[in-house]
């Protein structure tokens, strides 16, 4: 079995969206974190996905407070055909937050 790997980003209000890095053919996503170690305003919340689905890998995750946050996973959790850019969306007009966005993938392909 694969050993996991972890993409992540930092996510704030001036680099939205935040590149969490390329998704190659044969990785599998299964988990997302999102550690809030400023809490944003505005009502944030925070997405994972890509530019065509910027909710694929997670849903709105309020980011309001601070804290370890698990957000709910997105129809495009699993086995990756194609690859693809993962990137984290801060939603919303938030003038303040910063977070801290971990993407939990592993390999399935053989070695």
């Amino acid at each position: 079995m694969a050993a996991p790997e972890y993409l992540t980003a930092l996510a704030t209000v001036v680099n939205t969206p935040a590149t969490l890095g390329t998704l190659e053919i044969g990785i599998d996503v299964f988990d997302i974190t999102i550690h809030v170690l400023t809490a944003f305003d505005a009502g944030a919340t925070i997405t994972v996905g890509f530019t065509a689905d910027t909710d694929a890998y997670s849903t709105g995750q309020d980011v309001t407070s601070t804290g370890r946050k698990r957000p709910t996973l997105g129809v495009s959790v699993g086995f990756q055909s194609s690859p693809i850019v993962a990137r984290a969306y801060v939603t919303g007009s938030p003038t303040v937050g910063k977070a801290i966005v971990v993407m939990d993938v592993k390999s399935l392909q053989a070695s």
